[in-house]
């Protein structure tokens, strides 16, 4: 009994065994199994791993692109922004340039105005001036130069002046300047000089006459006009009248020249020059009394009484508004009182008792008598010496005293 026991205990135990070992072959399957599965899971997990690294890598490489597009965006920004920079500083240093261009140009400009304003004329340039004006209304009106300088004088060298007078009331102007329709005067030989009386010496130089017919002799002739000419411009170019007493020609300005001495000619002439420059608002003499230079000022027309220092072509700086030295900044009121403090009291209280100043230009006259029609020597205005108004506007029996 107890062997079969023993028996099936053993066979039971061998079943065990094998149940065991199935077990454990079970339990080995399981492990290779789950091995497998864990290989796989490993492999699995592998190809996810490089997938992702893979993955994350080519999200990187976009990134890096990315950044790398980001970082030349931002370099080439950065290199635009100092062209900018350097374009603008660039513009800046052409506008700063510009503007020196510019102020240099205006400092050039003004220079060049303010040079440009006055110019210095000789005596030739003024002797051009005035024979523009003789041709002018010598053309216009159809007379000799000759006449056509006597009514300038008369005028005010205003060719405008003159055109009006003229077309206004022509006999008028004939008459009061000793202007002849038809010119008269010859050499004769048959008659007797009407100032000397003297037919030897007179028929040896023969007679001439006038535009009036009046004969003089050469010789008398020439004291006549010599005499006139050193008695100033107001005898011999408002205009120069024929000796006879009753006779109101005038003399040609030729005429006048050809019997004068050589010394005063050149007097006539000075006093035709002076004539038409004192009659000038824009040209005046330099005040030097060495100086034989006029200066020409381009204004707008407000400049006769103003202060601008302008000077000559030899150098001589004066005050255009009161022809004294240059003063600036000081006035020419101001000026004018210094020079009466400091002058001599004598001489201005002689000069402010004995004198008095042309309505017109402004320049003392003394009167040594005679009546009250006072012509002045630089002008030739003509006014009362007693209301100082206009002669031709004042009465002839003017009561102011």
């Amino acid at each position: 009994m107890n062997n079969n026991y023993t028996y099936e205990t053993e066979d039971e135990e061998d079943e065990d065994e094998e149940s065991v070992e199935d077990e454990e072959d079970d339990e080995s399957l399981e492990d290779e199994e789950e091995e497998s599965l864990e290989d796989e899971e490993d492999d699995e997990s592998l190809e996810d791993d490089e997938d992702d690294e893979s993955l994350e890598d080519e999200e990187e490489e976009p990134l890096e692109e990315e950044e790398d597009d980001e970082s030349l965006e931002d370099e080439e920004d950065d290199e635009s922004l100092e062209d900018e920079k350097e374009e603008s500083l660039e513009d800046e240093e052409d506008d700063e340039s510009l503007e020196d261009e510019e102020e240099e140009s205006l400092e050039e400009c003004t220079t060049s105005r303010k040079r440009s304003r006055f110019t210095t004329l000789t005596k030739s340039n003024i002797k051009k001036l005035q024979k523009t004006k003789i041709n002018e209304v010598s053309s216009n009106l159809s007379i000799t130069k000759s006449e056509a300088c006597l009514l300038l004088i008369h005028h005010g060298w205003s060719a405008t002046k003159v055109d009006e007078a003229w077309f206004d009331d022509k006999e008028r102007v004939r008459k009061l300047v000793g202007l002849l329709k038809h010119n008269t005067g010859e050499i004769v030989t048959t008659q007797t000089c009407e100032i000397c009386f003297d037919n030897t010496v007179c028929l040896e130089k023969k007679l001439k006459s006038a535009k009036c017919g009046h004969a003089y002799c050469v010789d008398c002739w020439k004291l006549y006009i010599n005499e006139k000419i050193k008695e100033g411009p107001h005898e011999c170019l408002k205009p120069m009248r024929c000796p006879h007493p009753s006779c109101e020609a005038s003399l040609e300005i030729n005429m006048i020249r050809r019997f004068a001495s050589q010394q005063n000619r050149k007097m006539y002439d000075r006093f035709l020059l002076r004539s038409y420059v004192e009659t000038r608002k824009n040209i005046k003499w330099c005040p030097r009394p060495d100086c034989d230079l006029a200066v020409r000022y381009k204004s707008d027309g407000n400049y006769v009484n103003k202060y601008v220092e302008v000077s000559c072509r030899n150098g001589h700086r004066f005050c255009w508004g009161c022809g004294e030295d240059a003063h600036r900044p000081v006035s020419c009121e101001m000026m004018a009182k210094k020079n009466q403090e400091s002058g001599d009291s004598k001489s201005l209280r002689w000069i402010s008792t004995f004198t008095k100043k042309c309505p017109s230009c402004k320049q003392p006259i003394e009167r040594n008598g005679g009546c009250m029609h006072v012509t002045c020597t630089v002008c030739s205005y003509q006014f009362c010496w007693l209301c100082l108004s206009d002669w031709f506007l004042c009465s002839a029996r003017c009561n102011r005293f």
